[in-house]
């Protein structure tokens, strides 16, 4: 499976852009098609030259920042935050390719 961008305009004529997992970018336009939308663009995400194991916490460049975030994370959901606002909140305490990854996510 590979996660896909895409800018699209929906059946109220609005731009709408977003992320979508398919196998195939055939399937992921069939995907984005029959839920009525137009596509104007879909690239697969880590086609732009990004380092496709930043995410690895086995020894990767971004192993501390990962378990950093994973520790901020968890403390940020036990306390009632939801999900997107407790990423969003992390994501600003970070920069570069890894701040980068945590937006993609």
């Amino acid at each position: 499976m590979a996660v896909f961008s895409y800018k699209a305009i929906d059946q109220n004529h609005t731009s709408t852009t977003g992320t979508i997992v398919a196998d195939s970018p055939w399937q992921a336009r069939d995907t984005l098609r029959s839920k009525g939308l137009k596509i104007r663009k879909l690239s697969e995400i880590g086609d732009q030259g990004r380092d496709s194991g930043q995410w690895r916490a086995g020894g990767g460049r971004h192993a501390v920042s990962v378990v950093s975030m994973t520790r901020e994370l968890a403390t940020l959901l036990t306390v009632g935050v939801p999900l997107t606002e407790a990423i969003d909140t992390i994501t600003d305490q970070y920069s570069g390719t890894f701040r980068e990854g945590l937006l993609q996510l």
